[in-house]
């Protein structure tokens, strides 16, 4: 018998979230003690516009606190910011808006953990 433990993988599709401009928008939420690992594949478009930006968000533990890197940037410009905090026991996934319009978020979650 293996000593292996498997975690869970799961995948959920959110959106659309609108982010009116010059705002900051929580967009999740998740346990701090459930997460071990966790990829935002973000797209954010400009309602105006029409202009599209996508990334990658890697969320991961880091010694009592989490830790997050973005990559594959691809798109347009799109003047807004992700940031990812740990507030009391939650992992919070917030974006600022720093448009002057409105822009709407898609992510795709995926969350391996426990």
């Amino acid at each position: 018998m293996s000593d292996t433990i498997l975690r869970s993988k799961i995948t959920e599709r959110v959106g659309p979230i609108t982010i009116p401009a010059g705002q900051t928008v929580i967009v999740d939420t998740i346990a701090y003690a459930k997460l071990v690992s966790l990829d935002y594949n973000i797209s954010i478009k400009d309602t105006v516009s029409g202009k599209y930006r996508a990334f990658v968000s890697t969320v991961t533990k880091k010694n009592s606190n989490v830790s997050d890197y973005i990559s594959d940037k691809t798109g347009d410009y799109i003047n807004a910011s992700v940031n990812v905090s740990l507030n009391v026991s939650d992992v919070e996934l917030a974006v600022t808006n720093n448009e002057v319009n409105d822009i709407s978020l898609f992510y795709l979650k995926t969350k391996i953990g426990e």
